[in-house]
This record gives structure tokens, C-alpha cells and sequence, in this order.
């Protein structure tokens, strides 16, 4: 989000930004917010890859909020991953998965997906 915003303080009493309203403003065009999301893409990947790489993990599950940027951040992120030498080594690939809808949880995570790097 800091990437987004910049170096400018917020107004006060401003509504703080978060991670929807910049998916949302992807999702409409602007340049800016999918900047930000290929970015947090980029440096997911690089996370990613480092894990795969450094404990010998082949599947890794990303999951949670940060799926609604998906369409933004997949490309970078396998990308990333690619280039890691476990993503060398593997040929990791993204393939999105159902995960099981629990009544437990709260609402909002109801029918939540999740990205299986394989």
C-alpha cells in the first residue's frame, strides 16, 4: 500500500486505503494501482522462490485476500519464481484451487480460493 500512496501523508481523517480499493482501481484501468500489484507480484515471487529453493518445498499455497489481485499478480510472480533455481529446476506453475467452504468460519472467508504453485 505504501508503494501506492507514495511518500505523501494522509489527510486527516482520511479513510485509509486498503487492499480491495486497489484491486478494484486495477480493475478499472488504472496504471498506478496495477503497477503496485504486478510490483507485489514481483516480490512475492521472489519470496516464494527463495522458500521452494532454500527448504525443498515443491507446492507452496498462496491464499487469502491477496487472490483478488490474482489476475495482477500471477504473471509477475511465476515469473519470479521462474527464475529462482528452484522454479528452474521444477518448472513451477499456478493453478487455481477450490478450497473446501467451512461453516465455521467467518462470512468473508467463505469460499475463499487459494493458488497452489506445484
Amino acid at each position: 500500500m505504501e508503494l501506492y500512496q507514495g511518500n505523501t501523508p494522509r489527510r486527516k481523517g482520511a479513510a485509509s486505503l486498503r487492499f480491495r480499493d486497489i484491486v478494484a482501481r486495477a480493475e478499472a484501468g488504472e496504471s498506478r494501482a496495477r503497477a503496485t500489484l504486478e510490483r507485489v507480484g514481483q516480490s512475492l515471487g521472489v519470496g516464494i522462490g527463495n522458500i521452494m529453493c532454500g527448504l525443498g518445498v515443491p507446492q507452496v499455497v498462496v491464499s487469502g485476500r491477496i487472490v483478488r489481485g490474482w489476475k495482477f499478480i500471477q504473471g509477475p510472480l511465476r515469473e519470479m519464481v521462474g527464475r529462482s533455481m528452484a522454479g528452474r529446476l521444477a518448472n513451477a506453475q499456478s493453478n487455481p484451487v477450490r478450497c473446501p467452504d467451512r461453516a465455521s468460519e467467518a462470512p468473508s472467508k467463505l469460499r475463499s480460493r487459494a493458488i497452489c504453485l506445484v
